[in-house]
Protein backbone atom coordinates (compact mmCIF):
# COMPACT_ATOMS: atom_id res chain seq x y z
CA UNK A 1 0.00 0.00 0.00
CA UNK A 2 2.57 2.45 0.96
CA UNK A 3 4.51 1.16 -2.56
CA UNK A 4 1.35 2.57 -4.48
CA UNK A 5 0.79 5.86 -2.37
CA UNK A 6 4.31 6.33 -3.16
CA UNK A 7 4.37 5.73 -6.84
CA UNK A 8 0.63 7.24 -7.04
CA UNK A 9 2.50 10.59 -5.95
CA UNK A 10 5.95 10.99 -7.61
CA UNK A 11 4.84 9.41 -10.96
CA UNK A 12 3.52 12.38 -11.68
CA UNK A 13 5.88 14.74 -9.96
CA UNK A 14 8.56 12.78 -12.51
CA UNK A 15 6.64 13.19 -15.95
CA UNK A 16 5.87 16.97 -14.67
CA UNK A 17 9.67 17.69 -14.52
CA UNK A 18 10.43 16.51 -17.83
CA UNK A 19 7.68 18.63 -19.38
CA UNK A 20 8.27 22.22 -17.16
CA UNK A 21 10.06 23.91 -19.65
CA UNK A 22 6.93 23.73 -21.91
CA UNK A 23 4.60 24.90 -19.31
CA UNK A 24 4.39 28.35 -17.60
CA UNK A 25 5.73 27.48 -14.00
CA UNK A 26 4.76 29.65 -10.99
CA UNK A 27 6.78 29.05 -7.84
CA UNK A 28 5.52 30.37 -4.22
CA UNK A 29 5.62 30.31 -0.41
CA UNK A 30 2.79 29.23 1.89
CA UNK A 31 2.02 29.36 5.39
CA UNK A 32 -0.41 28.72 7.63
CA UNK A 33 -1.83 26.92 10.78
CA UNK A 34 -3.71 24.21 11.22
CA UNK A 35 -6.00 22.04 13.75
CA UNK A 36 -4.44 18.25 13.79
CA UNK A 37 -5.44 15.04 15.50
CA UNK A 38 -4.88 11.50 15.74
CA UNK A 39 -8.07 9.32 14.78
CA UNK A 40 -9.29 5.65 14.34
CA UNK A 41 -9.40 5.24 10.72
CA UNK A 42 -11.56 7.95 9.33
CA UNK A 43 -14.02 7.40 12.25
CA UNK A 44 -13.97 10.04 15.03
CA UNK A 45 -16.80 8.08 16.88
CA UNK A 46 -14.92 5.59 18.84
CA UNK A 47 -12.07 7.62 19.40
CA UNK A 48 -11.10 10.47 21.77
CA UNK A 49 -8.24 12.69 20.36
CA UNK A 50 -8.14 16.10 21.37
CA UNK A 51 -7.24 18.21 18.51
CA UNK A 52 -4.08 20.56 18.91
CA UNK A 53 -3.05 23.84 16.60
CA UNK A 54 -0.10 23.75 14.87
CA UNK A 55 1.26 25.35 12.07
CA UNK A 56 3.40 24.35 8.72
CA UNK A 57 5.32 25.90 5.84
CA UNK A 58 7.17 26.19 2.56
CA UNK A 59 7.31 26.52 -1.24
CA UNK A 60 5.73 25.42 -4.21
CA UNK A 61 5.92 24.71 -7.69
CA UNK A 62 2.90 25.02 -9.71
CA UNK A 63 3.18 24.46 -13.64
CA UNK A 64 0.33 25.01 -15.46
CA UNK A 65 -0.63 23.30 -18.64
CA UNK A 66 -3.34 25.76 -20.24
CA UNK A 67 -5.17 28.29 -18.28
CA UNK A 68 -7.16 26.32 -16.13
CA UNK A 69 -4.81 23.04 -14.99
CA UNK A 70 -1.91 22.44 -13.47
CA UNK A 71 0.40 20.44 -11.13
CA UNK A 72 1.08 21.78 -8.04
CA UNK A 73 4.29 20.38 -5.99
CA UNK A 74 5.08 21.39 -2.27
CA UNK A 75 7.57 21.17 -0.16
CA UNK A 76 6.27 21.95 3.58
CA UNK A 77 7.63 21.76 7.03
CA UNK A 78 4.44 20.41 9.10
CA UNK A 79 3.62 19.71 12.71
CA UNK A 80 1.15 17.48 13.54
CA UNK A 81 -0.30 15.25 16.37
CA UNK A 82 -2.89 16.25 19.17
CA UNK A 83 -2.65 17.64 22.37
CA UNK A 84 -0.52 14.58 23.66
CA UNK A 85 1.73 13.78 20.72
CA UNK A 86 4.04 16.24 18.65
CA UNK A 87 4.97 14.67 15.25
CA UNK A 88 6.81 16.71 12.93
CA UNK A 89 7.00 15.94 9.40
CA UNK A 90 8.48 17.29 5.89
CA UNK A 91 5.60 16.85 3.84
CA UNK A 92 5.71 16.58 -0.41
CA UNK A 93 1.36 17.21 -1.52
CA UNK A 94 1.28 16.73 -4.96
CA UNK A 95 -2.34 17.72 -6.68
CA UNK A 96 -3.48 18.40 -9.72
CA UNK A 97 -5.07 21.81 -9.77
CA UNK A 98 -7.99 23.71 -11.49
CA UNK A 99 -8.59 27.50 -11.73
CA UNK A 100 -11.96 28.66 -11.91
CA UNK A 101 -13.58 32.18 -12.16
CA UNK A 102 -10.03 33.94 -12.64
CA UNK A 103 -9.42 33.43 -8.85
CA UNK A 104 -10.85 30.48 -7.84
CA UNK A 105 -8.70 26.99 -7.42
CA UNK A 106 -9.25 23.67 -6.45
CA UNK A 107 -7.33 20.73 -5.97
CA UNK A 108 -6.94 16.60 -5.27
CA UNK A 109 -3.66 14.79 -4.72
CA UNK A 110 -1.94 13.29 -2.26
CA UNK A 111 1.16 13.36 0.18
CA UNK A 112 3.78 11.47 1.85
CA UNK A 113 5.40 12.96 4.94
CA UNK A 114 8.72 11.88 6.57
CA UNK A 115 8.59 12.34 10.15
CA UNK A 116 11.72 14.50 11.33
CA UNK A 117 11.21 14.11 15.41
CA UNK A 118 8.07 13.55 17.78
CA UNK A 119 7.62 13.79 21.29
CA UNK A 120 4.92 12.89 23.42
CA UNK A 121 5.31 9.05 23.44
CA UNK A 122 4.20 6.17 21.49
CA UNK A 123 6.40 4.58 18.56
CA UNK A 124 5.77 6.35 15.57
CA UNK A 125 6.23 5.58 12.03
CA UNK A 126 8.70 7.09 10.10
CA UNK A 127 6.26 7.55 7.26
CA UNK A 128 2.78 8.96 6.09
CA UNK A 129 0.66 8.85 3.67
CA UNK A 130 -2.54 10.19 2.54
CA UNK A 131 -5.07 12.43 0.53
CA UNK A 132 -5.05 16.03 0.34
CA UNK A 133 -7.61 18.30 -1.00
CA UNK A 134 -7.74 22.43 -1.09
CA UNK A 135 -10.04 24.93 -2.15
CA UNK A 136 -8.74 28.69 -2.40
CA UNK A 137 -8.47 32.12 -3.96
CA UNK A 138 -5.69 33.99 -5.43
CA UNK A 139 -5.31 37.96 -6.43
CA UNK A 140 -2.43 39.49 -7.87
CA UNK A 141 -0.18 36.50 -6.23
CA UNK A 142 -1.77 36.78 -3.19
CA UNK A 143 -3.62 33.55 -2.16
CA UNK A 144 -5.75 32.32 0.88
CA UNK A 145 -7.62 29.14 1.19
CA UNK A 146 -8.63 25.67 3.51
CA UNK A 147 -7.05 22.32 2.83
CA UNK A 148 -8.20 19.10 4.37
CA UNK A 149 -5.49 15.87 5.12
CA UNK A 150 -6.82 12.93 5.75
CA UNK A 151 -3.54 10.19 6.80
CA UNK A 152 -3.89 6.55 4.91
CA UNK A 153 -1.23 4.64 7.15
CA UNK A 154 -0.88 4.05 10.57
CA UNK A 155 1.43 6.75 12.42
CA UNK A 156 1.90 5.40 16.04
CA UNK A 157 1.35 2.16 17.84
CA UNK A 158 -1.75 2.51 20.00
CA UNK A 159 -0.59 0.08 22.30
CA UNK A 160 2.03 2.72 23.78
CA UNK A 161 -0.07 5.63 24.04
CA UNK A 162 -1.88 4.56 27.15
CA UNK A 163 -0.22 5.51 29.35
CA UNK A 164 0.25 9.51 27.81
CA UNK A 165 -3.62 9.84 28.81
CA UNK A 166 -5.90 12.31 26.57
CA UNK A 167 -7.25 9.59 24.51
CA UNK A 168 -8.50 5.99 25.33
CA UNK A 169 -9.16 4.24 22.28
CA UNK A 170 -11.16 0.86 22.65
CA UNK A 171 -9.57 -2.42 22.55
CA UNK A 172 -10.27 -4.11 19.85
CA UNK A 173 -6.94 -6.07 19.32
CA UNK A 174 -5.25 -5.43 15.88
CA UNK A 175 -7.79 -3.93 14.66
CA UNK A 176 -7.10 -0.37 15.78
CA UNK A 177 -5.15 2.14 13.34
CA UNK A 178 -4.11 5.56 14.64
CA UNK A 179 -3.91 7.79 11.54
CA UNK A 180 -3.31 11.85 11.23
CA UNK A 181 -6.18 14.29 10.00
CA UNK A 182 -5.79 17.91 9.26
CA UNK A 183 -7.77 20.98 8.61
CA UNK A 184 -5.59 23.76 7.39
CA UNK A 185 -5.55 27.55 6.74
CA UNK A 186 -3.26 28.94 4.41
CA UNK A 187 -2.09 31.85 2.99
CA UNK A 188 0.94 32.05 0.15
CA UNK A 189 2.25 33.96 -2.23
CA UNK A 190 3.30 33.40 -5.40
CA UNK A 191 6.40 35.21 -7.19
Amino acid sequence: MKRICFLGLFVPLLISLGTISEARSIFGARIGFHSTALTEGFSMEDFNSSPAWGGFGGIFLNPYYGKEISLRMELLFSSKGNEDINLTYLEFPVMANISFAKIGFIGIGGYAGFLISSNGGGNPSTGDFGFVMDIGIEKTGFQVGLRLERGLTDVIDYRQIFSFGGFAPPIRGDQITVKNRALQIFFGYRF
